[in-house]
């Protein structure tokens, strides 16, 4: 029985190791060509917080795992409101600026709308896939073209992420490190895949409720780490820029870039009722956007209500 565990801790740590190091390439490959700092920030950074799903989403969906695949995407976006937001709150109660933030909210709750009466059906189509990732496409470049005061954030957020990754490789290494990187994520996808099914079968539970919980936190674990350095440098828009740009590219890009290559086949019955939670938990986005001071005291109550879902997840 503990067998299926050790494997799943040995995949979560080669995983988080392997995104290191392909991130930190990237964004070393980026600065060599001189692409702008703003750019690397809201495109390459904010890639970077969904790289563990998109690895676990290719690889599930490649060997027919549609609810492992949805599980985690549902189950990473309701953790990165409920679960890290609220914990970095808790380290660092901080003033929210919703004015830079507003319409990256509205982005957020529409994308999470889409996604959900998308898939109402039980199904992702290849066409619906395209739609998604055409989303996360115009958003991008709604991005670029936006005002000097994104900008500076996001430039911000991109020397923030800088510190979180620790620094850069040499040049010539960036190439050999990128490819490293990349195969090792997909090889860690797949033992984590492989352990969440056997974790699944051990426990008698469905593969989704496995996904929701157990891998979908693991994999929501560049978010905590970039939170937290965020809250200690008292970086507040960072912090929730960087939640909200992960739950959107979660979302669009990884569900609809891996739909694109391997459309969702059948899901397992109750699919309506997780859909409607991860509605009701990224609406919790809208205190912290809006009001200026969150009270630990809202946070812990999010925090409760997190855990007390997840408990009803392997009760039920």
């Amino acid at each position: 029985m503990l067998i299926p565990f050790l494997h799943f801790i040995t995949g979560i740590i080669l995983l988080y190791f392997s995104a290191d190091i392909l991130i930190k390439s990237a964004v070393r490959l980026a600065e060599l060509m001189n692409i702008r700092p703003f750019v690397i920030g809201i495109t390459i950074i904010s890639f970077a917080s969904s790289v563990p799903e998109l690895s676990i989403t290719l690889v599930s969906l490649s060997h027919h795992h549609s609810d492992i695949m949805f599980g985690n995407i549902i189950g990473s976006n309701i953790a990165n409101v409920a679960l890290i937001l609220p914990i970095s709150v808790l380290i660092n109660p901080k003033q929210l600026h919703a004015k830079v933030l507003s319409r990256d909210v509205v982005v957020m709750i529409m994308a999470t709308i889409l996604f959900c009466l998308l898939l109402i059906g039980g199904k992702l189509s290849r066409w619906e896939g395209f739609l998604l990732f055409s989303a996360i496409v115009l958003y991008n470049l709604s991005l670029i073209h936006s005002s000097n005061l994104r900008k500076s954030k996001a430039i911000s957020h991109y020397q923030t992420a800088k510190l979180f990754l620790r620094g850069s490789y040499a040049n010539w290494k960036c190439y050999i490190l990128l490819i490293l990187g990349f195969i090792g994520m997909i090889y860690s996808a797949k033992i984590i895949v492989k352990s969440a099914i056997s974790i699944a079968e051990t426990l008698h539970i469905s593969e989704m409720v496995v996904s929701i919980s157990m891998v979908a936190i693991a994999t929501a674990l560049p978010e905590l780490g970039m939170a937290i350095v965020s809250s200690l440098r008292n970086q507040s828009d960072i912090l929730l820029g960087n939640i909200i740009g992960s739950n959107i590219y979660n979302l669009l890009f990884v569900v609809g870039f891996s739909s694109m290559i391997f459309p969702a086949g059948s899901l397992a019955p109750g699919i309506f009722l997780k859909l409607l939670a991860l509605l009701i938990f990224s609406l919790f986005i809208i205190p912290f956007a809006l009001k200026k001071n969150v009270s630990r005291k809202l946070a812990f109550l999010f925090l409760l209500a997190y855990a007390g879902y997840i408990a009803v997840l392997y009760l039920t």
